[in-house]
């Protein structure tokens, strides 16, 4: 305790705002039943808009939750559960994330659409030598955009906002193109949208906010 020492006190109303949302990420979204998570939430206020528990190698289990009388609508990632979340976890080779999309003709899987721009996204990383060798020179030019090094030849501005580990980041693609329009409706309407997680689903979740913040926000709230 004496590290803390001296230290200001958590506002009250900081501690209210995280006893609201603790119990979606922390135990909700670890039920097993879409119809008790339901029952769970409505306890506390909340109306259950859809819910996936079903996850896949780079596809966590999320649901979205609202919140009427406060005008909330909270995006929630499952953490770590299945086999499958440790397939996403452990895929750890980084990758640029933000504005470079992988090259899903060399990524094959199982393609989507940036629902902004129309291009491809997603996709199995069962990758062959030539795919290995560009992700490779993607990873070394990212590094040194990231760090303020020297661009090559023909390297556009702003191609990478910094480097993230392959499987976090295809799943903040995958769920990105999945809730993009639902709360994007929300938020046109007036809602406040919170994004949440736990382990697992808290990283994917900041990433995912990171992809949304321009959509949802428009830089400045």
């Amino acid at each position: 305790w004496r590290a803390h020492e001296g230290m200001a006190p958590v506002p009250d109303a900081e501690l209210d705002e995280i006893l609201f949302f603790a119990p979606l990420p922390l135990f909700f979204m670890y039920d097993k039943d879409p119809v008790e998570t339901q029952l769970l939430a409505s306890h506390q206020g909340w109306k259950l808009v859809c819910l996936s528990l079903d996850s896949a190698p780079e596809q966590p289990a999320f649901g979205i939750f609202l919140h009427s009388e406060r005008n909330v609508v909270a995006l929630v990632v499952r953490g770590t559960h299945t086999i499958q979340d440790v397939v996403t976890d452990i895929r750890a080779r980084p990758i640029p994330f933000g504005d470079v999309r992988p090259d899903t003709a060399q990524l094959g899987g199982r393609p989507r659409r940036d629902p902004r721009s129309g291009r491809e996204i997603g996709g199995d990383w069962g990758l062959g030598e030539e795919a290995l060798e560009k992700g490779g020179k993607q990873l070394f030019e990212g590094l040194a955009a990231s760090s303020g090094g020297a661009k090559g030849d023909g390297e556009a501005e702003g191609s990478s906002r910094g480097m993230a580990m392959c499987g976090i980041a295809r799943a903040a693609e995958w769920l990105y193109c999945e809730v993009y329009h639902t709360l994007r409706a929300f938020r046109a309407a007036g809602a406040e949208v919170v994004l949440l997680g736990h382990s697992l689903g808290a990283a994917v979740a900041s990433m995912a906010a990171e992809l949304l913040w321009a959509d949802l926000a428009g830089g400045d709230g």
